[in-house]
């Protein structure tokens, strides 16, 4: 919750002092403040019982309207950009598996970019929490934490597949033995 003299202008879920009141949200807002003072004070009220990474990411920014808004608008393009780029890697790479099946490289790259797309929209703006603005903060993490790990093994297969001599199978049963 953010307030300005003390005065609530801004609320991204429900802030609580303990879990039972407290419902997580990750939405990126932009906030415009209509008082002229020489001095305002601005309160930021966080709570994190989801995660322990949780909280503010980025610093709050403060300025025009459309400075403001203009460096929204070109994070949210380098995002969809980098999504989009992921994206077409990955169906790319699958229409490459599905003409030449033996090639399992192509399968695995192709997964580990659309993992690494998937993660990408909860970076940055967090375009998901855009794209479905009622969509709970706990499956978003649970998205985040499933591309990080799948992706993890992802990219071993693919480095496995491309340099079977340099990453021996022992190493990879070694690593992902749990």
């Amino acid at each position: 919750t953010l307030f300005l003299n003390d005065e609530r202008i801004a609320a991204d879920g429900t802030v609580a002092r303990s879990s039972a009141g407290y419902e997580p949200a990750s939405h990126t807002l932009i906030v415009p403040i209509k008082q002229i003072r020489d001095t305002l004070k601005l309160t930021l009220h966080v709570a994190n019982f989801a995660y322990a990474m949780g909280g503010v990411w980025q610093s709050p920014r403060i300025g025009g309207r459309a400075a403001i808004q203009s460096h929204y608008d070109r994070q949210l393009a380098f995002d969809l950009f980098i999504f989009g780029g992921l994206f077409i890697m990955s169906l790319y790479h699958m229409a490459l598996f599905f003409l030449r099946r033996r090639i399992r490289s192509n399968l695995y790259f192709s997964l580990l970019c659309f993992f690494l797309a998937i993660k990408n929209l909860f970076s940055g703006v967090s375009f998901f929490y855009t794209l479905w603005p009622n969509a709970s903060y706990e499956s978003g993490l649970k998205l985040i934490h499933i591309s990080i790990f799948a992706g993890a093994v992802l990219l071993w297969f693919f480095l496995r597949e491309l340099f079977e001599k340099e990453y021996p199978l022992w190493i990879g049963r070694v690593l992902f033995r749990s």
